[in-house]
């Protein structure tokens, strides 16, 4: 190809990557969070045994299994106990193993994602994710409540996004440790909605919106007038 287009971010070295935006994501029809629901829903990603691709990823069955570990022990930590854990089951077979439900503390509850995420993504007081995946950019276009749980052994940024990363660990957006991100969703369990919409946290997602999964107004025109 000529060009790549991302979601926002961009690489002044390679001159085939171009600035765009989160171009599917601009004709999702606004969601409301649904702030009177206490369930937090946690999205989990299966992840190889072994290494197959470069990327930043768990690259390991130990990297894999200790990525489980995180959100067992976060999950644990919780105050709230009405917790759901979204996976997607039908992919199980690609990866060679289905996640032990029996693993997790026994009131956790559990989603295979036959629906789209894009229709309940906004059902949940609190959206945690245990990757800096779509479904993360998703959440954070749609300024839904959400927290990122990494490994920071393995998940590593490109030089231009640590600032913005940084920025998200230090509003407590992002951690790479799940005991610590428990405690913190148990000291804003009842202040959910004045933490995310606070002018601080708003300014910190707009600018990480802007960079890596930027909105348009009018995605077709921009689509159109792309050189």
């Amino acid at each position: 190809s000529d060009k790549f287009l991302t979601w926002g971010w961009g690489d002044n070295k390679d001159r085939k990557t171009k600035r765009f935006n989160a171009f599917p994501l601009n004709f999702i029809k606004d969601k409301k969070w649904s702030k009177g629901n206490n369930e937090i829903l946690v999205c989990v990603h299966y992840h190889g045994k072994f290494s197959y691709r470069i990327s930043s990823l768990p690259k390991t069955n130990y990297d894999r299994l200790y990525k489980v570990l995180q959100i067992k022990k976060f999950t644990e930590n919780l105050k709230n106990k009405d917790i759901i854990i979204r996976y997607l089951k039908r992919i199980s077979q690609f990866f060679n193993y289905n996640i032990n439900e029996e693993y997790f503390p026994r009131h956790v509850k559990f989603d295979h994602a036959e629906k789209n995420i894009k229709k309940v993504i906004n059902r949940y007081s609190l959206v945690v994710h245990d990757n800096d995946s779509t479904t993360f950019l998703t959440s954070m276009f749609l300024n839904l409540p959400t927290i990122l749980i990494l490994d920071k052994r393995i998940e590593k940024f490109r030089p231009a996004a640590k600032k913005f990363y940084k920025g998200l660990q230090k509003k407590n957006i992002l951690f790479y440790n799940p005991v610590s991100a428990a405690n913190f969703v148990n000291k804003i369990e009842n202040s959910v909605e004045s933490w995310w919409y606070s002018d601080d946290i708003q300014k910190i997602r707009k600018e990480f919106c802007l960079n890596f999964v930027k909105k348009s107004n009018y995605p077709m025109n921009d689509l159109k007038i792309l050189k």
